[in-house]
């Protein structure tokens, strides 16, 4: 079994859904700053990034700083462009928002994490 798989089996239902609640929050947000214009470097953006990337982190089952890397991340990134799972929003595609998911999440990888 994956260490991901363990930490949300070991996850209370109330927990997984405070969780699911905050990814829909987080993407319905980065959707948001999307349709306004925001670029994926802008503060507005990156500032939700960082909560994507936390959301991430506690469905990896991550605790530690640095059982994440800036590859891994990167690597979540390229999926957004090159997966049709991650390009669908609403299980619609929606590849200029993949794309923007995927710059917004390499900036704050070579910035925040290097």
């Amino acid at each position: 079994m994956l260490k991901s798989e363990k930490a949300l089996l070991n996850l209370s239902r109330t927990d997984m859904d405070v969780l699911k609640a905050d990814q829909k929050d987080i993407s319905a947000e980065l959707k948001f700053k999307f349709l306004a214009g925001e670029k994926p470097d802008s503060a507005l953006v990156q500032k939700q990034i960082v909560r994507h990337y936390n959301n991430i982190r506690a469905f990896w089952g991550v605790t530690s700083s640095a059982q994440l890397s800036a590859a891994a991340y990167k690597g979540l990134a390229d999926l957004y462009v090159n997966d049709e799972r991650y390009t669908a929003i609403n299980s619609k595609p929606d590849p200029e928002f993949a794309l923007f998911m995927s710059l917004a999440m390499r900036c704050f990888a070579d910035t925040v994490l290097q």
